[in-house]
């Protein structure tokens, strides 16, 4: 299947989920409301608080809700938690210090085979792993997709063509030409290639990034059930063993250096999500000031008017 066929067959599932979700949860509250409604009318009172029961309905419904909202809490925390000792189960014993990352993702740092090493799943779902080696150049790699073909053409920088077999159907964009192909003159980096950009399911999109300072392999719309400690040693190694094989090459010619976003993007993203907080937040605030000084003088000229 294509990028773009996954892609919109994840967007599609998403959109499906998140109807169903609505959907029941809409049936779920017609349903205490009625019944609600219901109760209150037959609850036999006295005469003289008859006109209670809109209040008693009210207070019924604000219990229902308090109620819910533990439950629901209560669920999110359970689910997370057990999501968080299944990714521990996988990544601990790869000598990687687990925490939580945004509302319901986790992270990971520590050393694999003597380099630095992360990981971060977060919302999608996607899975980004990092593994540490100083490559001082850059090399993409990724199922071939018109969308790429576009983005190539508009950058004026065209996939590299090679006949191996094993690497048909993908799109490597290497900065240095000369040291991209004298990587993929190895049999060793093209089955490693291979097997990491090789998406499991039809909505998985995979991604292989060789950058200035890491490998990178992002897996998007992957299923939360790959994630085992059997893939993840899998996928580890592959990029320990592809960064190995990289760093045998003679250096390359077209070099570059790690952004400061690049290397905040994998040791540090909390720091990226604060600043990204707190610029809401401004904003927020000083949208929020703007309309206090235009609505209370506003408000005092037509007071005075009247």
């Amino acid at each position: 299947m294509s990028v773009e066929g996954s892609l919109a067959k994840a967007w599609g599932a998403g959109c499906l989920r998140g109807m169903a979700i609505r959907i029941v949860a809409g049936i779920i509250g017609l349903c205490v409301v009625t019944s609600l409604i219901v109760v209150t009318m037959l609850i036999p009172l006295p005469p003289e608080m008859e006109d209670y029961r809109p209040i008693l309905w009210a207070f019924g419904f604000v219990g229902f809700l308090a109620v819910f909202t533990v439950f629901a809490v209560g669920l999110f925390l359970a689910l997370k938690k057990q999501r968080a000792a299944q990714f521990d189960a996988g990544f601990t014993p790869l000598g990687l210090t687990g925490s939580n990352y945004l509302t319901n993702g986790r992270q990971y740092h520590g050393q694999v085979g003597g380099r630095k090493a992360d990981a971060y799943f977060y919302r999608g779902p996607i899975l980004d792993l990092y593994i540490a080696s100083p490559l001082r150049t850059r090399m993409g790699i990724g199922r071939q997709s018109a969308l790429g073909g576009l983005a190539s053409s508009a950058m004026n920088r065209p996939a590299l063509q090679t006949d191996h077999p094993e690497l048909a159907g993908l799109s490597i964009y290497p900065i240095d030409e000369r040291w991209g192909r004298e990587l993929l003159e190895d049999p060793r980096a093209r089955a490693i290639i291979q097997r990491l950009s090789t998406p499991r399911t039809s909505f998985e999109v995979r991604n292989l990034l060789l950058q200035p300072d890491c490998i990178q392999l992002k897996l998007a719309h992957t299923a939360v059930g790959l994630i085992t400690p059997e893939n993840l040693r899998g996928w580890f190694g592959d990029l320990t063993e592809l960064a190995q094989i990289a760093e045998q090459l003679p250096s390359p010619s077209v070099t570059a250096e790690p952004s400061a976003l690049e290397q905040a993007s994998r040791s540090d993203r909390n720091t990226i999500t604060r600043k990204v907080v707190w610029i809401t937040l401004g904003v927020m605030g000083l949208l929020l000031l703007c309309s206090v000084a235009i609505m209370v003088p506003l408000a005092i000229w037509l007071g005075s008017s009247g």
